[in-house]
């Protein structure tokens, strides 16, 4: 765990006075003698500072700066103030590789959503590290982004609302609004991408993999599409 990530968690204990139920500190102490890979304690601590967010437990200058850090891997959400009023339009992949070259590329295989059938572009990002696809239906472009989960946040948002929901057995994150989003470099000081307005974003983890659907979708459609992937 980040040292800063761990001091602000501790410095939120400070503040934190919640009933413990007869029991838990057992249970507790048999789930951590359990080994279990660094990311997957990210996520569990993600949904854990999440469920306290959500019950209003969270109320100091600390448990402000936690929400920032909630998302999923190489993926950080910020909660902004005002809500955005502008429609957002989803960009293409403008690539013309294809799945087997981006494989070779990104050193992944790319997952494609049987119910989007082949996508009409395919794009690698320059540093390799995001496979891009894209199609053109009814709705409009729908974009799919994903890159491994161990690498560094790639993708910053900031949106009014953000929920925790599930694809098949996957935990998700459902931005079903307009928001601001901006792609960073891999080294995370230079942006290589100026922000921009996205449109409703379903994020989730498939194994080691993190998919970002985006399009003018809501959460019954999305959903669709990400469990269809295969």
């Amino acid at each position: 765990m980040p040292d800063a990530l761990e001091e602000r968690l501790a410095a939120l204990a400070a503040d934190l006075w919640v009933p413990v139920p007869d029991g838990l500190e057992g249970a507790v102490m048999r789930r951590v003698a359990t080994a279990r890979p660094r990311r997957r304690w990210r996520r569990w601590l993600a949904g854990l500072v999440a469920g306290l967010l959500g019950a209003g437990v969270v109320a100091s200058p600390v448990g402000a700066e936690i929400r920032e850090w909630l998302g999923l891997p190489g993926v950080s959400v910020t909660t902004g103030d005002d809500p955005v009023t502008e429609t957002p339009t989803v960009p293409p992949a403008t690539g013309s590789t294809d799945l087997g070259r981006a494989a070779d590329l990104a050193g992944f295989t790319p997952v494609v959503p049987d119910a989007l059938g082949a996508p009409e572009h395919v794009d690698v990002s320059r540093d390799a590290l995001v496979v891009s696809l894209s199609w053109t239906t009814e709705e409009g472009t729908v974009r799919l982004d994903q890159f491994r989960g161990d690498v560094d946040p790639l993708f910053w948002k900031t949106t009014v609302e953000a929920d925790r929901v599930a694809v098949g057995l996957h935990e998700a994150l459902w931005l079903p609004t307009a928001h601001r989003v901006e792609v960073v470099a891999a080294d995370g000081t230079e942006r290589t991408l100026p922000s921009r307005l996205a449109a409703p974003t379903l994020l989730w983890v498939d194994d080691d993999l993190t998919l970002r659907l985006e399009g003018d979708l809501d959460l019954d459609e999305a959903t669709r599409i990400a469990e269809s992937v295969g």
